[in-house]
């Protein structure tokens, strides 16, 4: 798994062995095991995030700025809201699934893509 962000980011993974820099305003990190929980707050830029594994919890919110999501085939509870964009969900969804996927953004276009 990838993610990137920037500005004021806060991230906290669990589950997981990192492995990558980090900066004041920027962070990229390479995750070499399973994450079984993310979460990500970001007060501007975006958010990406590419599993080559089914993540069991992802959770983001950022302020302004793009979140992409990228997972293998689920399906996963989504739950995405944005106040001021567009919202494009092309994973598989169902309520009732165990992995969750929630996200949200006050002015920034979402996407969760399955692979």
């Amino acid at each position: 798994m990838w993610f990137a962000g920037s500005m004021a980011l806060v991230a906290l993974l669990t589950g997981c062995g990192l492995a990558g820099p980090s900066e004041e305003d920027t962070a990229s990190y390479d995750v070499t095991d399973k994450v079984t929980a993310i979460q990500i707050e970001a007060d501007s830029g975006a958010i990406t995030l590419a599993f080559a594994a089914q993540p069991d919890k992802v959770k983001t919110s950022t302020d302004s700025g793009r979140t992409e999501v990228r997972v293998p085939e689920g399906p996963y509870n989504i739950a995405a809201t944005t106040d001021s964009s567009d919202k494009e969900i092309d994973a598989a969804h169902d309520a009732s699934a165990p992995r969750s996927i929630i996200l949200s953004s006050d002015s920034g276009a979402i996407g969760v893509f399955g692979s």
